[in-house]
């Protein structure tokens, strides 16, 4: 595929996977809201996309290996023109029927590192349980997910905190800083298309017992001198600096999709990487650099599905 918005190198280290063996992998992280659907077993990743000079960047790439096999990058635009989006195993060779489910992994128990859990959660009791909260009709763009089982990649230390910088910050402990979903061993095709059924896939990818792919999904800034020069949001709540730069905080503008009740706080959230999570391979050979693009992903338990 040709990349006719070229991105800065984010190169994705492997980090161990919750199957001992699927056949694909697939990571999501940037300006997300992630629901689920327990009865139609789907994931749905809500791409927000009012957020300046951002884009969907997809990469393909084979477990281990540095080198995009696909790639792409879609402008938000362009995602609202063709959203609703579908990412499933064809059950066989062009029948295009999805074939398994999606389900997440220890929901309710965040003891496990792996949960998912330990996604950030606005409907928890940290953030905005009382405020029933509710999403403002199409902001964000579907992603559909219909195979795999989703857990946290890598973990960090997060604090909450209000607009404000407050002083005396909630500790949250370990939250998710990726998620992660595997799909079992299998063949197949699998097949990431738009709303439009008889378009071209935006890509069918061959699955086989003998590899393991890596499919990365994220909503992330275009470019760090056009994130430093005008990637605005208003005040927030950029207090610590990250990596020697202020950090840009996006839940201000995951506020803009939610509908909140007069009065009710907003909130952001810092999250420190672990620099030696157990997530990472030990491997000296692989790159264990945190990729972490300045957008955190959250999720909202108490919402099925997107408006």
């Amino acid at each position: 595929m040709h990349d006719e918005h070229p991105q800065p190198e984010t190169f994705q280290p492997s980090i161990n996977t919750l199957l001992k063996k699927p056949s694909v992998t697939i990571y999501l992280d940037g300006l997300m809201v992630l629901c689920y659907d327990k009865d139609q077993k789907r994931l749905q990743a809500g791409i927000h996309t009012d957020a300046s000079f951002h884009a969907m960047t997809i990469t393909i790439r084979e477990r281990g290996q540095s080198k995009d096999l696909q790639s792409m990058c879609l402008e938000h635009k362009q995602i609202k023109e063709i959203a609703p989006f579908f990412l499933y195993v064809e059950k066989k060779e062009g029948s295009r029927t999805p074939n398994g489910s999606a389900t997440l992994h220890k929901l309710d128990d965040p003891r496990y590192r792996q949960s998912f859990a330990n996604v950030l959660d606005f409907q928890s009791e940290s953030f905005h349980k009382r405020d029933r909260l509710k999403i403002k009709p199409n902001k964000l763009s579907p992603l559909n997910i219909l195979n795999g089982e989703f857990y946290s990649a890598t973990l960090g230390t997060a604090k909450r905190m209000n607009m404000e910088c407050d002083p005396n910050p909630l500790n949250l402990g370990l939250v998710a800083t990726r998620v992660a979903g595997d799909i079992t061993h299998t063949s197949g095709n699998l097949i990431l298309r738009s709303k439009d059924p008889k378009a071209k896939p935006l890509f069918r990818l061959p699955l086989s017992e003998e590899k393991h792919y890596e499919v990365t999904i994220v909503n992330e800034p275009t470019g760090a001198t056009e994130v430093d020069a005008d990637h605005i949001h208003g005040h927030s709540g950029d207090c610590a600096p990250h990596n020697g730069h202020p950090r840009t905080n996006h839940f201000n503008v995951y506020y803009e999709a939610l509908v909140l009740r007069d009065g009710a706080v907003r909130y952001a959230v810092e999250i420190e990487e672990e620099p030696h999570s157990t997530h990472l391979e030990t491997d000296p050979t692989v790159n264990v650099l945190p990729f972490d693009p300045p957008c955190e992903l959250v999720r909202v338990s108490g919402i099925r599905q997107l408006p």
